[in-house]
């Protein structure tokens, strides 16, 4: 069940932060009560809120049993990959070599972890 709880914690790790993201994007140039009345009407705001609550929830039954550091990692890295993954296709961000470079040394980094962790 943590493992899974793991897993969700990353997919709505990422969720939040892209569907803040869009939020942010449809936000006008007008005066600040008028930006928080657009944002607090934005559904991607409430996306991106939904998600850090299943984030919160979903984090806490992993912590639980997982080990802190391995489960912390693996939450902020593999929803860093995810995002990187996504936005070309969302928000047209340039992928490059030292992007993917990076993924690969933050999924080299996880499986260190792992294995560290005793972890197969």
């Amino acid at each position: 069940m943590s493992w899974v709880a793991l897993a969700i914690a990353i997919l709505a790790n990422a969720l939040a932060n892209i569907a803040f993201k869009i939020a942010t994007l449809r936000i006008p140039t007008g005066g600040t009560g008028q930006k928080l009345w657009v944002m607090l009407n934005e559904p991607w705001t409430w996306v991106g809120a939904m998600s850090a609550g299943v984030l919160l929830i979903s984090y806490l039954v992993a912590i639980r049993t997982l080990g802190l550091a391995m489960t912390y990692a693996m939450v902020t890295s593999l929803s860093l990959v995810l995002i990187t993954t996504l936005t070309p296709y969302i928000f047209g961000d340039r992928i490059t070599v030292a992007k993917l470079t990076g993924i690969g040394l933050i999924i080299l980094g996880i499986a260190l972890m792992m294995r560290d962790e005793g972890v197969s």
